[in-house]
């Protein structure tokens, strides 16, 4: 009789630690259907306007709102400006202003600034086309288990065409692996010009 109840309680054990050790798991694949883009909406301007590539300056650091932090500055935009060279949009290059109070300045006078001006100021290997300045609206982290640290991210994305003033501005909220964010992220920029 101890024998039978000694194998049970060994038994049950084995039971508990086998479903405790599958929730990991279990939870992190069932965190993958929530992943993707969740939202897309041209607010201003036309998603037409951005075809024909070029080339880009992501111009760091975004803005942010008090729903959103910064890893390290500057991380998103050179990973934004990457994103979208290999996805194909763009020729993208990054440039980092180090001193905020010079950043927001900058940003109004770079809008009516030429290219070949922008590319002498910062160096550029080329002059751009268009100038990116993006807003971090919203970033969360959640750590999935067998899978990583999982990003919650929505931008406000202004893309200025610096040789005929048109403006466009996108909303976006993409939520995938930490690693693969900007990946979606063009993808799915690519994905909304192939519509029109």
């Amino acid at each position: 009789m101890r024998e039978l109840r000694n194998s049970m309680v060994v038994g049950g054990a084995v039971i508990i630690a086998l479903a405790l050790a599958a929730c990991g798991p279990i939870y992190g694949q069932l965190m993958r259907v929530a992943e993707g883009v969740k939202h897309f909406e041209v607010k201003s301007g036309k998603s037409g306007d951005l075809k024909g590539g070029g080339a880009l300056l992501v111009y760091a650091p975004f803005c942010k709102t008090e729903q959103a932090f910064f890893i390290c500055p500057g991380e998103l935009e050179e990973q934004m400006a990457v994103a979208l060279t290999k996805a194909g949009l763009f020729t993208a290059e990054s440039y980092l202003e180090h001193d905020p109070a010079t950043a927001a300045a900058a940003r109004t006078a770079m809008k009516s600034q030429t290219p070949e001006a922008l590319q002498q100021a910062f160096k550029l290997a080329k002059a751009p086309e268009r100038l990116l300045l993006g807003t971090l609206l919203r970033r969360e982290m959640t750590v999935a288990p067998t899978r990583g640290v999982i990003m919650t991210e929505a931008y406000r994305l202004e893309f200025y065409n610096l040789r005929t003033g048109a403006v466009t501005v996108i909303e976006v909220e993409v939520r995938d692996l930490a690693e693969d964010i900007m990946t979606t992220l063009a993808d799915e920029l690519v994905a909304q010009l192939a519509k029109g």
